[in-house]
């Protein structure tokens, strides 16, 4: 009688406030005239589902239990914390079938099927209720050509040029995701081509669709109205680096001195910087007058934080204002690490034949060692173990070791 109770008092329906039931769970089901892939449309409906329900493990529903039993409004410490672990109970009025309705034939819509239509019937028990959802499909709209319409004829060109690799294939089911990638895709591409300012929301596919072969056919065109900047072609203009950035120097002003290498401006003077210029430019990739490229800007930023002396490095544009267009003006700012790191560590070690005792681990770096973005690390651990128990108690022994790293910058580490 107790497990029993105890099971009851786990399943949540006690406590329900007054003319209220516990939401358990939607059913989705699918009505066609047509053949179609029952489960993967399934999956994408029930994707469109709202609310979850309460959690159940073994036909209870521990979380809602701890919740009923902490209260509205708990005291004491133990129940606060059973309120924080616990659920709260999903309710009648917290399930509103017509909006979820509408979410899932929107969730179908973005794989081809524009028109379903859904309906729901709620199916009540004594404490309980459940929501079934019955959606009424046809067959995915399939993709039956790309056409390209684009205004500007640089990008036209530029964007033809990998018409092959485009992710819209002819034959393939409707799907919204696939159009983002799309656009994501082509403005990769721009954006490797110099157009700094360019944004994938400024392409549009316009759809036609023919409703007795159920396919459609989309034209890629360009928004009516776009900003100059965005047909751009940006080049690189001056290069600044600043190896020794902090936030107090946002706050106090940059420093005036600067020098120049290889016709990039390193911020400060030489004898203060940390490490060799020409070891920095290593891994610039961003260079007076190349085109802008976020390839570039990628494998700057990821080089100079593998050299491993960095804690932070940012790297801004800005718009060079000048009479001449599409100029940027880069600015690299790397706050550096602490040139010494010093760890240590104590371990209990135990052994199969009963030695047991203390271990010991010590570990230095040293970041930039001669300039160079060097790393050198040393690390030192010694053990000391007895035999406690055993044929041999009065047995002990020692170890010790040493080891020595030393890698010679970021381009060696590659």
């Amino acid at each position: 009688m107790l497990v029993f109770l105890l099971l009851a008092a786990c399943t949540g329906t006690r406590n329900l406030p007054k003319g209220e039931k516990l939401y358990t769970g939607a059913e989705i089901k699918l009505e066609s005239a047509e053949k179609i892939n029952k489960k993967f449309i399934k999956t994408v409906a029930e994707a469109g589902i709202r609310p979850s329900p309460n959690k159940k493990i073994l036909g209870m529903r521990p979380k809602l239990w701890m919740y009923n039993t902490a209260g509205e409004t708990p005291k004491g410490k133990i129940r606060k914390w059973l309120q924080k672990t616990g659920e709260a109970p999903v309710l009648m009025h917290h399930v509103k079938p017509g909006v979820t309705s509408e979410i899932i034939d929107a969730k179908l819509f973005n794989i081809g099927i524009f028109k379903s239509f859904t309906e729901s019937k709620i199916v009540e028990k004594k404490h309980t209720f459940k929501v079934i959802y019955t959606s009424h499909v046809h067959q995915p709209f399939v993709v039956k050509d790309l056409i390209y319409d684009i205004s500007d004829d640089s990008l036209s060109r530029l964007i033809l040029t990998e018409k092959d690799q485009s992710i819209i294939k002819a034959g393939d089911d409707y799907n919204l995701d696939k159009l983002r990638a799309e656009r994501m895709r082509i403005d990769d591409l721009l954006k490797n081509h110099g157009y700094f300012y360019f944004d994938p929301d400024y392409l549009l596919f316009k759809a036609d669709t023919s409703n007795v072969n159920h396919n459609v056919t989309f034209k890629l065109t360009l928004k009516d109205s776009l900003a100059q900047n965005a047909i751009t072609v940006y080049r690189i203009n001056n290069v600044y680096i600043n190896q020794n950035y902090s936030l107090n120097e946002r706050r106090t002003g940059a420093s005036t001195d600067t020098v120049r290498f290889e016709n990039i401006v390193f911020v400060g003077k030489e004898t203060q910087m940390k490490i060799k210029p020409t070891v920095i430019l290593e891994s610039i990739y961003l260079r007076k007058p190349a085109i802008f490229s976020r390839q570039n800007h990628i494998i700057t930023l990821n080089r100079l934080m593998s050299m491993g002396n960095f804690k932070l490095v940012q790297i801004n544009f800005l718009e060079k204002d000048t009479k001449a267009t599409g100029l940027l003006d880069v600015n690299i700012l790397m706050t550096p690490l602490p040139k010494h790191t010093f760890r240590a560590g104590l371990d209990l070690v135990s052994k199969s034949n009963n030695f047991t005792g203390p271990r010991m681990n010590f570990s230095l770096l040293n970041r930039n060692t001669f300039k160079g973005a060097e790393l050198l690390s040393l690390n030192l651990a010694g053990s000391f173990e007895a035999q406690l128990s055993g044929n041999n108690q009065n047995l002990f022994s020692y170890s010790w070791s040493e080891s020595c790293g030393f890698i010679r910058g970021a381009t060696e580490r590659e």
